[in-house]
């Protein structure tokens, strides 16, 4: 040995060590893997393994020894506690320089704290197309408080304040599982739900959708003539598709309160497709009058005719015009035709069943 050059790679150390097993600080007890808490620490000199204090038989090792210093009184905590997390909602503050439209901005957050290290990590709430970069705001870790101490469970309340990292965060509410287990384990009423402020953005928004379901005449006119489907269009085809062909047939009587008048019969119509009504004369054979086809087209009937004249700029007569519906039918009642009154004095069979379906009359009603 002493001939051999003192260069790296030329010196031969003889070694004394005989077990080359590698520490480890894990072992398995009862098919859980668990850490040694008696350990201090790795010896300086020589990497050996822990030494057991008692032997332990696994029934599943066939009565093989296996060996741990660990004991079964009390889980670790990471095992009590695996993936068992607290969930609270909360919001920040910042304010906005330099903007024409907001001041502060109100940013809202969900706070997760795991009970096995009691870590904590931030999660921002997602706005489609804020135009800020959202998701994950704080990475898990163990938040200071000061002197040494870390935020724990304590620490988060409904309706408080938490500072975490120089940024205050208002805790507003907690799902329901987080408020069961403060209760129980910390005797902790969290507060009921708070309200989140309405930040100048939101409330610019607010304003904006209020604002656009409001009814613009120009804008109407100018999305008709472009082709868009109005709204009161499509209530008409709709009420269209579902009463096409459907009739209310009545009877009626018109007594001419001229000179030499008389008692005359006629039959009325009410389409409920679209709400109009028309008024055919009964001919009688050898009455000698001409065989008029209607007294009334087919057209939505006033209760009270539109005054005569030309309306004044910007206005209309028909805005304010009440017109009959099958509402205002009945057996006995009068409807008056533009001036002339029609007593009705009988419906048909499909009439009858309509309104003791639609409007609850009972056969009494049709007498």
């Amino acid at each position: 040995m002493a001939g051999l050059p003192k260069l790296p790679g030329y010196n031969v150390h003889i070694e004394t060590r005989k077990n080359f097993a590698k520490s480890h600080l894990f072992d398995v007890k009862n098919g859980i893997p668990v850490t040694d808490q008696q350990r201090t620490g790795i010896p300086a000199t020589r990497a050996e393994r822990i030494k057991p204090t008692g032997p332990f038989t696994d029934p599943r090792k066939d009565g093989q020894n296996v060996t741990h210093s660990l004991p079964l009184s009390e889980l670790p905590p990471w095992v009590k506690y695996d993936r068992k997390v607290l969930r609270y909602y909360a919001y920040f503050s910042e304010p906005i320089y330099d903007s024409p439209v907001e001041k502060i901005r109100v940013r809202q957050c969900r706070i997760y704290l795991y009970l096995e290290d009691h870590s904590i990590h931030i999660e921002e709430f997602k706005v489609p197309n804020s135009g800020i970069p959202q998701g994950r705001f704080l990475e898990r870790s163990k938040i200071p408080k000061g002197k040494g101490d870390f935020i724990d469970v304590p620490d988060l309340l409904v309706g408080k304040e938490v500072n975490i990292w120089s940024r205050k965060f208002t805790i507003y509410d907690a799902d329901k599982q987080t408020r069961s287990f403060v209760e129980e384990h910390y005797g902790i009423k969290l507060e009921a739900k708070q309200e989140v402020p309405i930040d100048d953005w939101k409330a610019r928004n607010t304003k904006k959708e209020t604002n656009s379901m409001v009814e613009n005449d120009i804008r109407t006119f100018v999305e008709a003539s472009l082709g868009k489907p109005m709204k009161w269009h499509l209530e008409r085809v709709k009420k269209f598709l579902a009463n096409d062909r459907k009739v209310l047939k009545f009877w009626c009587v018109w007594d001419d309160p001229s000179l030499y008048g008389e008692k005359r019969k006629y039959i009325m119509h009410y389409f409920l497709a679209d709400d109009t009504i028309e008024v055919s004369e009964i001919h009688a054979p050898n009455c000698g009058r001409d065989g008029f086809p209607k007294l009334l087209s087919r057209c939505q009937l006033p209760k009270n005719p539109p005054p005569i004249g030309a309306a004044k700029i910007g206005q209309d007569h028909s805005d304010n015009i009440e017109h009959y519906t099958h509402a205002d039918l009945r057996v006995g009642c009068y409807v008056t035709v533009f001036s002339r009154n029609f007593l009705i004095i009988k419906a048909d069979e499909y009439t009858k069943r309509f309104y003791i379906d639609v409007h609850g009359l009972s056969e009494d009603d049709f007498v």
